[in-house]
Protein backbone atom coordinates (compact mmCIF):
# COMPACT_ATOMS: atom_id res chain seq x y z
CA UNK A 1 0.00 0.00 0.00
CA UNK A 2 1.39 3.59 -0.86
CA UNK A 3 2.49 5.70 2.51
CA UNK A 4 -0.21 8.84 2.64
CA UNK A 5 2.48 11.09 1.33
CA UNK A 6 2.55 9.14 -1.86
CA UNK A 7 -1.30 9.01 -1.85
CA UNK A 8 -0.94 12.76 -1.25
CA UNK A 9 0.72 13.12 -4.60
CA UNK A 10 -2.33 12.29 -6.44
CA UNK A 11 -4.49 14.92 -4.67
CA UNK A 12 -1.73 17.82 -5.00
CA UNK A 13 -1.71 17.10 -8.50
CA UNK A 14 -5.64 17.39 -8.81
CA UNK A 15 -5.17 20.37 -6.58
CA UNK A 16 -2.89 21.76 -9.56
CA UNK A 17 -5.09 21.29 -12.33
CA UNK A 18 -3.72 17.95 -13.75
CA UNK A 19 -6.98 16.86 -15.73
CA UNK A 20 -5.50 13.32 -15.85
CA UNK A 21 -3.37 11.03 -14.14
CA UNK A 22 -1.40 8.35 -15.58
CA UNK A 23 -0.32 5.04 -13.89
CA UNK A 24 2.27 3.27 -14.75
CA UNK A 25 6.03 1.09 -13.69
CA UNK A 26 6.68 1.01 -17.28
CA UNK A 27 6.07 -2.27 -17.66
CA UNK A 28 8.13 -3.30 -14.55
CA UNK A 29 11.23 -2.72 -16.72
CA UNK A 30 12.42 0.25 -15.53
CA UNK A 31 10.85 0.44 -11.82
CA UNK A 32 10.47 -2.99 -10.89
CA UNK A 33 10.55 -3.19 -7.09
CA UNK A 34 7.65 -0.37 -7.31
CA UNK A 35 4.21 -1.83 -6.55
CA UNK A 36 2.21 -2.33 -9.51
CA UNK A 37 -0.10 0.10 -11.02
CA UNK A 38 -3.08 -2.10 -10.50
CA UNK A 39 -1.51 -2.71 -6.61
CA UNK A 40 -2.25 1.10 -6.22
CA UNK A 41 -4.71 1.90 -8.65
CA UNK A 42 -7.98 1.57 -5.93
CA UNK A 43 -6.20 3.54 -3.86
CA UNK A 44 -5.17 6.59 -6.36
CA UNK A 45 -8.67 6.56 -7.56
CA UNK A 46 -9.84 6.87 -4.03
CA UNK A 47 -7.51 9.99 -3.80
CA UNK A 48 -8.30 11.54 -7.44
CA UNK A 49 -12.09 10.87 -5.87
CA UNK A 50 -13.38 11.47 -9.62
CA UNK A 51 -11.98 14.85 -10.28
CA UNK A 52 -9.04 13.48 -12.68
CA UNK A 53 -9.53 11.12 -15.80
CA UNK A 54 -7.51 7.56 -14.41
CA UNK A 55 -5.12 6.28 -17.38
CA UNK A 56 -3.13 2.86 -15.85
CA UNK A 57 -0.52 0.84 -18.06
CA UNK A 58 2.58 -1.39 -17.52
CA UNK A 59 1.35 -4.59 -19.16
CA UNK A 60 -2.01 -4.44 -20.27
CA UNK A 61 -1.91 -6.26 -24.02
CA UNK A 62 -5.12 -8.14 -24.97
CA UNK A 63 -9.03 -7.28 -24.46
CA UNK A 64 -9.58 -9.47 -21.23
CA UNK A 65 -6.56 -6.92 -19.66
CA UNK A 66 -8.38 -3.83 -20.57
CA UNK A 67 -11.40 -5.50 -19.25
CA UNK A 68 -9.36 -6.14 -16.07
CA UNK A 69 -8.08 -2.28 -16.19
CA UNK A 70 -11.57 -0.64 -16.30
CA UNK A 71 -13.08 -2.77 -13.75
CA UNK A 72 -10.35 -2.02 -11.13
CA UNK A 73 -11.88 1.53 -11.75
CA UNK A 74 -9.42 3.26 -14.87
CA UNK A 75 -11.16 5.27 -17.34
CA UNK A 76 -8.26 4.21 -20.25
CA UNK A 77 -5.74 1.53 -20.27
CA UNK A 78 -3.01 1.85 -22.21
CA UNK A 79 -1.85 -1.29 -24.35
CA UNK A 80 1.46 0.08 -26.55
CA UNK A 81 3.18 -2.80 -26.49
CA UNK A 82 0.45 -4.74 -28.62
CA UNK A 83 1.05 -1.82 -31.09
CA UNK A 84 4.36 -2.46 -31.31
CA UNK A 85 3.85 -5.74 -31.97
CA UNK A 86 1.21 -4.73 -34.73
CA UNK A 87 3.41 -2.38 -36.54
CA UNK A 88 6.38 -4.85 -36.26
CA UNK A 89 4.44 -7.46 -37.86
CA UNK A 90 1.88 -5.79 -40.22
CA UNK A 91 3.76 -2.73 -40.79
CA UNK A 92 1.53 0.23 -41.34
CA UNK A 93 -1.99 -1.74 -41.49
CA UNK A 94 -0.65 -3.11 -37.62
CA UNK A 95 -2.36 -0.45 -35.45
CA UNK A 96 -5.65 -0.82 -37.47
CA UNK A 97 -5.16 -4.53 -36.90
CA UNK A 98 -4.23 -4.11 -33.51
CA UNK A 99 -7.86 -2.33 -32.60
CA UNK A 100 -9.49 -4.88 -34.07
CA UNK A 101 -8.07 -7.39 -32.69
CA UNK A 102 -8.59 -5.70 -28.73
CA UNK A 103 -11.88 -4.33 -29.79
CA UNK A 104 -12.92 -8.46 -30.46
CA UNK A 105 -11.37 -9.59 -26.97
CA UNK A 106 -12.69 -7.16 -24.85
CA UNK A 107 -16.17 -8.23 -26.43
CA UNK A 108 -15.63 -11.39 -25.74
CA UNK A 109 -14.51 -10.85 -22.60
CA UNK A 110 -17.77 -9.06 -21.65
CA UNK A 111 -20.06 -12.02 -23.40
CA UNK A 112 -18.19 -14.44 -21.65
CA UNK A 113 -18.56 -12.75 -17.89
CA UNK A 114 -22.29 -11.47 -18.61
CA UNK A 115 -21.11 -7.79 -18.77
CA UNK A 116 -23.40 -6.08 -20.72
CA UNK A 117 -21.53 -3.03 -21.47
CA UNK A 118 -18.26 -1.74 -20.95
CA UNK A 119 -19.50 1.35 -18.85
CA UNK A 120 -20.69 -1.34 -16.53
CA UNK A 121 -17.42 -3.15 -15.88
CA UNK A 122 -16.65 -2.60 -11.39
CA UNK A 123 -14.61 -4.85 -9.06
CA UNK A 124 -17.74 -7.14 -8.54
CA UNK A 125 -17.13 -8.79 -12.22
CA UNK A 126 -13.48 -9.72 -10.87
CA UNK A 127 -12.38 -12.52 -9.06
CA UNK A 128 -12.00 -11.57 -5.48
CA UNK A 129 -9.42 -14.65 -4.95
CA UNK A 130 -7.63 -13.32 -8.11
Amino acid sequence: KPSSAASDVYKRQVKMGYDGILVSNHGGRQLDACLSPVEVLADIITQVDGRATIMVDSGFSNGLDIARGIALGADFVFCGRAFMWGVSVLGQKGPEHVINLLSNELQLALTQIGCPSVNELNTSWLDSKA
